[in-house]
Protein backbone atom coordinates (compact mmCIF):
# COMPACT_ATOMS: atom_id res chain seq x y z
CA UNK A 1 0.00 0.00 0.00
CA UNK A 2 2.88 2.36 0.76
CA UNK A 3 4.28 1.96 -2.59
CA UNK A 4 1.15 2.37 -4.55
CA UNK A 5 0.26 5.65 -2.03
CA UNK A 6 3.74 7.36 -2.64
CA UNK A 7 3.01 6.84 -6.36
CA UNK A 8 -0.24 8.53 -6.29
CA UNK A 9 0.47 11.12 -4.05
CA UNK A 10 0.18 13.73 -6.30
CA UNK A 11 -3.18 12.88 -7.87
CA UNK A 12 -5.93 13.35 -5.51
CA UNK A 13 -8.38 11.28 -7.00
CA UNK A 14 -6.58 8.45 -7.88
CA UNK A 15 -4.96 8.41 -4.44
CA UNK A 16 -8.45 8.49 -3.25
CA UNK A 17 -10.00 5.79 -4.76
CA UNK A 18 -6.53 3.67 -4.77
CA UNK A 19 -6.86 4.41 -0.68
CA UNK A 20 -10.49 3.30 -0.68
CA UNK A 21 -10.56 -0.11 -2.48
CA UNK A 22 -7.23 -1.24 -0.15
CA UNK A 23 -9.10 0.08 3.23
CA UNK A 24 -12.31 -1.54 1.69
CA UNK A 25 -10.46 -5.21 1.05
CA UNK A 26 -8.59 -5.33 4.34
CA UNK A 27 -11.82 -3.96 6.54
CA UNK A 28 -14.53 -6.42 4.13
CA UNK A 29 -11.94 -9.82 4.76
CA UNK A 30 -10.95 -8.53 8.45
CA UNK A 31 -14.68 -8.37 8.90
CA UNK A 32 -15.46 -12.00 7.14
CA UNK A 33 -12.28 -13.78 8.80
CA UNK A 34 -13.12 -11.92 12.53
CA UNK A 35 -16.89 -13.48 12.18
CA UNK A 36 -15.98 -16.95 10.98
CA UNK A 37 -12.91 -17.38 13.70
CA UNK A 38 -15.95 -15.84 16.31
CA UNK A 39 -18.16 -18.28 15.51
CA UNK A 40 -15.49 -21.20 15.32
CA UNK A 41 -13.77 -20.35 18.27
CA UNK A 42 -15.25 -22.68 20.83
CA UNK A 43 -14.06 -25.82 18.35
CA UNK A 44 -10.92 -24.41 17.67
CA UNK A 45 -10.19 -23.01 21.20
CA UNK A 46 -11.12 -27.10 21.75
CA UNK A 47 -8.90 -28.65 18.96
CA UNK A 48 -5.86 -26.72 19.49
CA UNK A 49 -5.56 -25.93 22.97
CA UNK A 50 -7.73 -27.76 24.73
CA UNK A 51 -10.92 -27.72 26.74
CA UNK A 52 -9.37 -25.89 29.54
CA UNK A 53 -8.58 -22.90 27.70
CA UNK A 54 -12.57 -22.39 26.89
CA UNK A 55 -12.64 -19.68 29.96
CA UNK A 56 -10.62 -17.47 27.66
CA UNK A 57 -13.25 -18.25 25.13
CA UNK A 58 -14.29 -14.09 25.61
CA UNK A 59 -11.01 -12.46 25.79
CA UNK A 60 -10.29 -14.51 22.38
CA UNK A 61 -13.29 -13.22 20.72
CA UNK A 62 -12.75 -9.74 22.09
CA UNK A 63 -8.91 -9.86 20.42
CA UNK A 64 -10.08 -10.74 17.17
CA UNK A 65 -11.12 -7.11 16.82
CA UNK A 66 -7.81 -5.65 17.14
CA UNK A 67 -6.18 -9.07 15.29
CA UNK A 68 -8.18 -7.79 12.56
CA UNK A 69 -8.30 -4.42 12.54
CA UNK A 70 -5.06 -3.86 13.18
CA UNK A 71 -3.80 -4.45 10.04
CA UNK A 72 -6.27 -1.03 8.72
CA UNK A 73 -4.39 1.07 11.36
CA UNK A 74 -0.76 0.62 9.94
CA UNK A 75 -1.78 0.85 6.11
CA UNK A 76 -3.66 4.20 7.34
CA UNK A 77 -0.30 4.70 8.97
CA UNK A 78 1.69 4.59 5.46
CA UNK A 79 -0.92 7.14 3.91
CA UNK A 80 0.69 10.03 6.02
CA UNK A 81 4.63 8.16 5.13
CA UNK A 82 3.38 7.75 1.86
CA UNK A 83 2.63 12.02 1.35
CA UNK A 84 5.76 13.22 2.99
CA UNK A 85 3.69 13.95 6.45
CA UNK A 86 4.86 10.97 8.96
CA UNK A 87 4.59 13.06 12.13
CA UNK A 88 1.07 12.93 11.28
CA UNK A 89 0.40 10.10 12.89
CA UNK A 90 1.79 11.15 16.03
CA UNK A 91 -1.30 12.71 17.90
CA UNK A 92 -2.79 9.31 16.81
CA UNK A 93 -0.50 7.19 18.48
CA UNK A 94 -0.73 10.02 21.87
CA UNK A 95 -4.29 9.66 22.21
CA UNK A 96 -4.29 5.63 21.42
CA UNK A 97 -1.93 5.89 24.38
CA UNK A 98 -4.32 7.68 26.77
CA UNK A 99 -6.98 5.76 25.98
CA UNK A 100 -5.08 2.57 26.30
CA UNK A 101 -3.73 3.78 30.25
CA UNK A 102 -7.03 4.87 30.99
CA UNK A 103 -8.75 1.57 29.74
CA UNK A 104 -6.62 -0.46 31.56
CA UNK A 105 -6.75 1.53 34.74
CA UNK A 106 -10.62 1.59 34.56
CA UNK A 107 -11.59 -1.89 32.49
CA UNK A 108 -8.70 -3.94 34.05
CA UNK A 109 -9.55 -4.38 37.41
CA UNK A 110 -13.06 -4.37 36.90
CA UNK A 111 -13.18 -6.73 34.84
CA UNK A 112 -10.08 -8.53 34.81
CA UNK A 113 -8.83 -10.09 30.90
CA UNK A 114 -12.31 -8.98 29.56
CA UNK A 115 -11.46 -5.33 30.67
CA UNK A 116 -7.78 -5.49 29.13
CA UNK A 117 -9.38 -6.96 25.77
CA UNK A 118 -11.86 -3.75 25.38
CA UNK A 119 -9.48 -1.45 26.59
CA UNK A 120 -6.96 -2.92 23.50
CA UNK A 121 -9.95 -2.51 21.34
CA UNK A 122 -10.60 0.49 22.34
CA UNK A 123 -7.09 1.84 21.88
CA UNK A 124 -7.42 0.50 18.28
CA UNK A 125 -11.05 1.46 17.06
CA UNK A 126 -9.86 5.23 18.52
CA UNK A 127 -7.00 5.37 16.79
CA UNK A 128 -8.47 4.32 13.23
CA UNK A 129 -11.07 7.30 13.46
CA UNK A 130 -8.13 9.82 14.40
CA UNK A 131 -6.40 8.32 11.29
CA UNK A 132 -9.42 8.66 9.54
CA UNK A 133 -10.64 12.14 10.12
CA UNK A 134 -6.69 12.96 9.53
CA UNK A 135 -6.79 11.41 6.34
CA UNK A 136 -9.71 13.44 4.28
CA UNK A 137 -6.62 16.13 4.00
CA UNK A 138 -5.79 13.88 1.56
CA UNK A 139 -7.54 11.59 0.33
CA UNK A 140 -11.62 11.68 0.21
CA UNK A 141 -13.49 8.81 1.03
CA UNK A 142 -17.24 7.91 2.39
CA UNK A 143 -17.16 6.23 5.63
CA UNK A 144 -20.35 4.69 5.44
CA UNK A 145 -19.24 3.04 1.72
CA UNK A 146 -16.13 1.79 3.65
CA UNK A 147 -17.80 -0.10 6.79
CA UNK A 148 -21.84 -0.03 6.64
CA UNK A 149 -22.02 -3.32 4.30
CA UNK A 150 -19.40 -5.19 5.92
CA UNK A 151 -20.72 -3.90 9.17
CA UNK A 152 -24.55 -5.24 7.92
CA UNK A 153 -22.79 -8.18 6.66
CA UNK A 154 -21.26 -9.35 9.76
CA UNK A 155 -24.01 -8.13 12.08
CA UNK A 156 -26.35 -9.89 10.36
CA UNK A 157 -24.23 -13.10 9.72
CA UNK A 158 -23.40 -13.14 13.65
CA UNK A 159 -27.08 -13.36 14.03
CA UNK A 160 -28.05 -15.76 11.84
CA UNK A 161 -25.59 -17.81 12.74
CA UNK A 162 -26.37 -17.59 17.01
CA UNK A 163 -30.16 -18.36 15.67
CA UNK A 164 -28.84 -21.73 13.59
CA UNK A 165 -26.87 -23.11 16.42
CA UNK A 166 -29.54 -22.56 19.09
CA UNK A 167 -32.53 -24.22 16.25
CA UNK A 168 -31.31 -27.88 16.98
Amino acid sequence: AIGTYAELKGNRPRLSRAFFRINAFLVRSGFFIAGLMALVAPEFIRLALGAKWLPMLDAFRLMLVFTLLDPLRKVLSHLFTAVGKPEQVVPSLLIRMIVLVVGLFVLGPWLGIIGVALAVDMMLVVGIVTLLWQAKSYVSFSLRRLFAIPGLALVSGMFLARGAVALP
